[in-house]
């Protein structure tokens, strides 16, 4: 769920813009609920595939779409593949993982990650220029990302449908939309505010798990 995603992730962002890389992202809730109806068998109503569909049409607004190169489309691919390796493993997480202790369980998960992104990265030049900001980000993905976010989704398996849970993606680009306006006086448009909100009714449509 880490290790190939997030290295097929930042291999693509290599020749990928992050807008596009955003809308192929879009592509995992769908794909797990599609997987967990299949493979697990979780029922979902209209509303809930109604609210995905929102969601996905929300990121769109948000990031815009944009044509892929043809020198971009290998790593397309090489995105598109990690999406397809977080969506199984959410599947299996849900099927096989969900009882177990959260925090053993994410230390498992993340030092698998660690061992295989440091087997990839031993192929590559290898040199980091140390600064506060980047251990202060570091530290922030590591506890606020890793440990922190993944604990909740691990969390939110144990009780909500792999669909469902997967959903909460949706708001992630609108959110960045948001605080980059914010934080960094980015230009908020109209379009990716009415994104931002398509995507929340949708999330908040497939919320509503039948009781």
């Amino acid at each position: 769920m880490n290790g190939i995603y997030l290295a097929t992730a930042y291999l693509a962002l290599q020749y990928l813009a992050a807008g596009t890389m955003g809308l192929l992202a879009a592509l995992n809730p769908m794909l797990t609920a599609l997987l967990g109806s299949l493979i697990l068998g979780e029922r979902m109503r209209l509303a809930q595939w109604l609210g995905l569909t929102l969601g996905m049409t929300g990121v769109v607004l948000v990031v815009g779409v944009a044509p892929v190169p043809g020198r971009s489309v290998p790593a397309a691919l090489l995105a598109v593949g990690g999406i397809v390796c977080f969506a199984l493993g959410t599947i299996y997480f849900r099927r096989y993982c969900a009882g177990g202790a959260l925090l053993p369980g994410n230390a498992v998960q993340m030092g698998s990650a660690a061992v295989l992104c440091a087997v990839l990265a031993a192929v590559e030049p290898f040199h980091v220029a140390w600064t506060w900001r980047l251990i202060g980000s570091t530290l922030y993905l590591a506890l606020a990302v890793s440990v922190g976010a993944m604990g909740l989704f691990g969390l939110m398996l144990r009780s909500r449908t792999a669909g469902v849970v997967s959903s909460n993606f949706y708001v992630i680009p609108g959110l960045t939309a948001i605080l980059a306006w914010v934080v960094l006086g980015e230009t908020l448009t109209a379009t990716a505010m009415l994104g931002f909100l398509v995507s929340s009714v949708g999330v908040w449509l497939a919320q509503r798990e039948v009781a």
